[in-house]
């Protein structure tokens, strides 16, 4: 069983992912900002992570080269979400894929099913 780290700070979106995702059988674990993201994964080992790209404290760009950057996490793939715009190749972030939002159930284990596949 896998487990997904979920940082958003919209409840209503982390609530339905978790549910949906702890339904499809997925492990969940979820933050409310890149900060509190960084700090739950630091305590227990994911296997992915889904993150909005906007967030107050520290945003999905941020978050995901502070990934980047640590040695420890690098090679945990983060799928960036947003509604509006995905970041751009000078963000800083490669991130492992973009999910538009809104999005339905079947993209997002999609995409989770694909990173997961490729590692």
């Amino acid at each position: 069983m896998s487990t997904v780290l979920i940082v958003d700070d919209e409840t209503v979106i982390l609530e339905m992912l978790r549910d949906l995702l702890e339904d499809a059988g997925y492990r969940v674990v979820t933050a409310r900002d890149g900060r509190d993201g960084l700090a739950a994964m630091a305590a227990a080992p994911v296997d992915v992570v889904l993150c909005d790209v906007m967030m107050p404290v520290m945003d999905g760009v941020a978050f995901c080269r502070a990934v980047q950057a640590d040695a420890a996490l690098a090679s945990i793939p983060v799928l960036l979400m947003s509604a509006g715009a995905r970041p751009t190749e000078g963000s800083g972030c490669r991130s492992a894929g973009f999910l538009q939002k809104p999005f339905t159930l079947d993209v997002v284990l999609a995409a989770l099913a694909a990173v997961l596949g490729a590692r």
